[in-house]
């Protein structure tokens, strides 16, 4: 049954990312360049519905799949495939800041472990929810208890991603946190956010001490935030930047260069 699993997996990430392209479109959208019922397709999605091999067949060819792509889904995994899917998982759920933001909402007061009170909160769709806490289930940074209560696991997770992965799925983070940063300084007031920077003129050698300083600061800050007998209301997101400005060595070239002219 893992073929269809996969499947699925697939549609509901290609859902994802047309939604993320376009914010207007939709499950009924997908249904309909699919050539198949939204409801039935939701149905498939949700694990409502099983999956048979004509069906894999029909959405594939309509996701213009090749006939080894096909009979990859339709037959049993390689042990390769499967890894390739396991890292995709875990890029994802290490470059998209939601996955992070469902984790911290399930410490608050009053969760409600609802797909569409989950997407309201975090205003993301409620397919992005179903597919992130999904995902975070397979890679054991999620658990949903029996009981339907939600619990962060990725405390003590040791799951890792290789350097080049790492640095995609970091700019990617990075990308998208900005972002928010700057749609909340235009919608939220002074007094639920903080916007403030410093410019200083420093040493080179000094960075790696200034990253130490930054990672101590941000370590004690979560600590605080997360002090025993404090009920938590909301996820926040705490961003701090250090970076260069000034670019000596380009300006040095060109200064130079203009001197090599002029002689």
């Amino acid at each position: 049954m893992e073929n269809k699993i996969n499947f699925r997996l697939m549609l509901q990430s290609e859902l994802i990312k047309r939604c993320e392209r376009n914010p207007s479109y939709s499950l009924r959208s997908f249904a309909k360049q699919l050539d198949i019922d939204p409801a039935t397709l939701s149905s498939i999605i949700s694990q409502k519905r099983p999956i048979t091999e004509k069906t894999i067949k029909k959405l594939g060819t309509k996701l213009s799949l090749s006939p080894d792509e096909l009979q990859n889904y339709i037959s049993q995994k390689s042990t390769n495939e499967l890894y390739a899917e396991f890292t995709q998982d875990l890029f994802a759920a290490t470059s998209d800041w939601y996955h992070d933001a469902i984790l911290e909402l399930t410490r608050i007061k009053n969760f409600n472990p609802d797909f569409t009170w989950i997407a309201k909160t975090l205003d993301i769709s409620v397919n992005q929810v179903r597919a992130a806490a999904e995902r975070l289930c397979r890679l054991e940074l999620l658990e949903i208890a029996p009981n339907g209560q939600w619990l962060d696991k990725s405390r003590f997770n040791s799951n890792t991603l290789d350097s080049d992965f790492s640095s995609a799925a970091m700019r990617k983070y990075q990308m998208q946190i900005l972002e928010k940063s700057m749609k909340a300084l235009e919608d939220l007031p002074r007094t639920e956010r903080d916007h403030t920077s410093m410019m200083v003129c420093g040493n080179a050698k000094d960075l790696k001490k200034a990253k130490e300083l930054i990672t101590e600061f941000r370590h004690n800050l979560a600590a605080f935030f997360q002090r025993k007998n404090i009920a938590s209301e909301h996820v926040y997101q705490i961003s701090v930047s250090l970076f260069p400005i000034t670019k000596l060595e380009t300006t040095n070239k060109i200064i130079k260069k203009n001197k090599r002219r002029t002689k």
